[in-house]
């Protein structure tokens, strides 16, 4: 019995004619790129994700500061005072209220009955190990002390 076709042989490495398919060093680059890529992807997505957290956090603490602003009313019944507190999942805020002290003379001088005063609001917060906080400036007209 005899057994027809031709075997050809090459050199190593080298592809024969009419073969299909790919050498082995060409799929272990292809792979190599393709975890590098994959790698630069998944940072990118993390780092999307954490900044998201953060952008999240600063977002609420807005919303506390701009509530206990708006506490304090629009009538002209503020006064100098100090207050702070916690909310239920953990921000601290403080709010001061202090008359006006511009630079320049003259303009922190009530006028009538108003006089000018600084509101601020701070709020606090702590991710992990990271403290962050959010503050809050405006000025409002109140009775003169």
């Amino acid at each position: 019995m005899s057994i027809a076709g031709t075997v050809s042989v090459g050199r190593p490495g080298r592809r024969l004619r009419g073969a299909a398919g790919f050498t082995l060093i060409e799929v272990l680059v292809a792979t190599a790129i393709l975890a590098a890529v994959m790698t630069a992807a998944m940072a990118v997505y993390s780092s999307s994700l954490a900044g998201s957290a953060r952008l999240g956090g600063y977002q609420r603490a807005m919303e506390i500061a701009r509530d206990r602003m708006a506490r304090l009313g629009t009538r002209f019944d503020i006064t100098a005072s100090r207050s702070a507190g916690e909310t239920d999942d953990g921000y601290r805020w403080q709010t001061r209220v202090r008359p006006y002290t511009p630079v320049t003379d003259g303009l922190s001088q009530a006028v009538g009955s108003l006089q000018p005063y600084e509101v601020s609001v701070t709020v606090s917060w702590t991710r992990g190990a990271h403290p962050y906080h959010f503050d809050l400036h405006s000025m409002r007209l109140g009775r003169s002390p």
